[in-house]
């Protein structure tokens, strides 16, 4: 019997675990508060995650969380469009996109390392 697939907060959480486990930093811009039916503190489309590591210097990249079927918005699509934005349905998708996003940027950081030896295994 196959398990459910995890709620979007449960992957956000394996995201943010294993990309801390690898020296990532990570901040949530996840909506803190409701005002009634309504979520506030971020504005629409604003990515869940913002990554960075002490390698990079100032930069950093926007991984947007997403549960097996959802989609991304009008304004996602565009971050993703522009290569300032990856999209992760687990721990694995944000791993890889972070390592394709440093070697298209000249970068050598945990993500490469940890994607490298599993290249090529099927």
């Amino acid at each position: 019997m196959r398990a459910p697939p995890l709620k979007e907060s449960e992957v956000q959480g394996q995201v943010c675990d294993g990309l801390e486990a690898l020296g990532y930093q990570v901040w949530s811009t996840v909506v803190r508060g409701w005002r009634g039916s309504r979520g506030y503190g971020a504005d629409k489309g604003v990515p869940d995650l913002l990554v960075g590591h002490p390698s990079w210097g100032v930069a950093r990249l926007a991984v947007e969380v997403k549960g097996p079927a959802t989609k991304l918005s009008p304004e996602q699509t565009a971050l993703f469009e522009s290569g300032m934005l990856i999209v992760a349905r687990s721990f694995e998708d944000a791993v890889v996109g972070i390592a394709v996003w440093e070697r298209a940027n000249g970068l050598s950081g945990p993500a490469c390392r940890y994607v490298a030896p599993r290249v090529g295994r099927g």
